[in-house]
């Protein structure tokens, strides 16, 4: 059955209703057009800004987003946008930020070419490094704690994957493979993690033809974790199966802890968003049928 903020993401005259109830409230007049982007009601407003409105039970991740945006600002290479608002109504809650300038990623990284996509997985590997080295105080207050969510997700292990589909016989692989290998997320120290690295959530621009990265967005998921729970994304959707790619990456973030594909491929089955049959989907189809050590190389090997 459908709540009803996922009618409100079908409903255009609704949600636009809603829109310029929060823009007026906060003097930006009405909401203009519809952003269709993401699991989120996003509008844009007068002045440059983008309002992003959250399921009702989402609080957390609204606060997540908007310390971020204020902890993050001017401490990076990029930029993230301006925090302009928070608030609730009619219980949702929301926040009013600036928009990004530059191009999305997501809009021009299919059309790139290698050389291109170097340039941006470099640029990469050097922000995630800067990000990781901030202090973990930057991120304090940040939910859900660490150690109470790893254990949460190994708890709910089988069930999770269960409910995005996977069939028993996979699920029974997970668990064998989270079991026999090491469990990196008892001991390695955690740093200041986005955790959606992805074409969908980065800006650039083009520097005398090349693409230069430029903006960052998304921080509603992000968390204090262990480094290799940053890799998970990146070699799914960043260098998606491309070891020169993801080794760019790595050779700029220089990474002096266990980023071995069999260590990250056990925080992707332990991620919050681990739907591995979407994950498997995306292979060649060649690999829909191996094992999950194969899969570690495929996406987060080096060659």
């Amino acid at each position: 059955m459908e709540d009803d903020f996922d009618l409100l993401l079908k409903d255009e005259v609704s949600s636009h209703a809603l829109a310029s109830d929060i823009a007026g409230g906060h003097c930006f007049g009405h909401a203009g057009k519809r952003i269709p982007k993401g699991s989120n009601i996003l509008y844009g407003l007068g002045s440059g800004s983008i309002l992003k409105v959250f399921r009702r039970e989402e609080r957390d991740f609204r606060d997540n987003e908007a310390l971020c945006l204020e902890r993050l600002s001017g401490r990076l290479r990029v930029d993230v946008p301006e925090l302009q608002a928070t608030g609730e109504h009619d219980g949702y809650p929301y926040l009013i930020m600036r928009r990004m300038l530059g191009i999305p990623l997501d809009t021009v990284y299919d059309s790139m070419g290698i050389a291109e996509r170097t340039l941006v997985a470099e640029a990469a590997g050097g922000l995630l490094k800067e990000m990781h080295s901030l202090p973990v105080s930057t991120l304090e207050g940040c939910v859900p704690e660490w150690s109470t969510f790893i254990g949460s997700q190994k708890d709910d292990l089988a069930d999770n994957h269960a409910g995005y589909g996977l069939e028993h016989s996979r699920i029974a692989e997970v668990l064998e493979f989270v079991d026999d290998m090491e469990p990196v997320e008892e001991y390695q120290e955690l740093v200041v993690c986005h955790t959606e690295i992805m074409p969908d959530h980065m800006f650039i621009s083009s520097d005398k033809g090349s693409p230069r990265l430029t903006g960052l967005i998304d921080f509603e998921p992000s968390m204090l974790a262990v480094p290799q729970y940053e890799l998970c994304a990146v070699g799914l959707f960043l260098s998606g199966g491309d070891p020169d790619l993801y080794g760019s990456l790595i050779d700029s973030l220089e990474p002096n802890y266990d980023h071995s594909p069999s260590t990250v491929m056990r925080m992707l089955l332990l991620h919050r968003y681990s739907n591995m049959n979407r994950f498997i989907g995306m292979l060649p189809e060649k690999l829909r049928d191996a094992d999950l050590m194969t899969m570690a190389y495929f996406w987060f090997g080096i060659r």
